[in-house]
């Protein structure tokens, strides 16, 4: 899990995050591909949902990278944007857990 917050004064939706977040992401993850983009209301505001696939850094002992799948929560309340990033190995089952994260997050 990963996150960050930024100044804003408005919420991220599915259309900004295709023309601004999704191509920043292309040239920065590697071997990144695009599963979905869709707007999401959580208890702590509104926002949007980028699903995509990537290549994690490589292990230190193996130098072997695992394929992974990311959930990128961008979420707006209170004045700021809070990316939260849930990710795990592909295939692994984690719509439970990221659920629960998801909807326990809060902007004070």
């Amino acid at each position: 899990m990963a996150g960050d917050s930024v100044a804003a004064t408005a919420a991220p939706n599915a259309t900004s995050a295709k023309t601004i977040d999704v191509p920043k992401l292309r040239a920065t993850e590697p071997a990144f591909a695009l599963i979905s983009v869709s707007d999401v209301n959580l208890p702590a505001g509104s926002g949007v949902l980028v699903v995509y696939r990537r290549n994690s850094p490589p292990d230190p002992v193996t130098g072997r990278s695992v394929r992974q799948e990311v959930h990128r929560y961008e979420i707006y309340g209170a004045n700021r944007t809070v990316v939260l990033d849930l990710f795990g190995a592909v295939g692994a089952d984690n719509v439970d857990p990221y659920t629960k994260m998801s909807q326990s997050l809060r902007l004070s």
